[in-house]
């Protein structure tokens, strides 16, 4: 008995989670509330804060392995300054 309570719970949970995911899915699909625009919305700032993101990151990269690339340079052009045999 308490089996058969329990498994017409999960069932209708189940039940339950899928029309929200179709009342969802139509709400969007109709645009209702204009809730499509405002997430449409949402979703190109975030892109166009990832892209800005991205592009820093590896702008920043670019400037540090300049940055090691001077400083190498300058380390051996220094050693050969003081190396006789060069």
């Amino acid at each position: 008995m308490v089996r058969d309570i329990y498994l017409i719970h999960i069932l209708t949970i189940d039940h339950a989670g899928t029309a929200i995911t179709w009342g969802f899915n139509w709400i969007y699909d109709n645009n209702v509330w204009g809730i499509q625009d405002a997430l449409d919305s949402a979703g190109q700032k975030i892109d166009k804060a990832w892209n800005w993101t991205t592009e820093k990151v590896s702008e920043g990269w670019n400037w540090t392995g300049d940055q090691l690339d001077k400083t190498v340079e300058a380390l051996s052009s220094g050693l050969d300054a003081i190396n006789p045999f060069s």
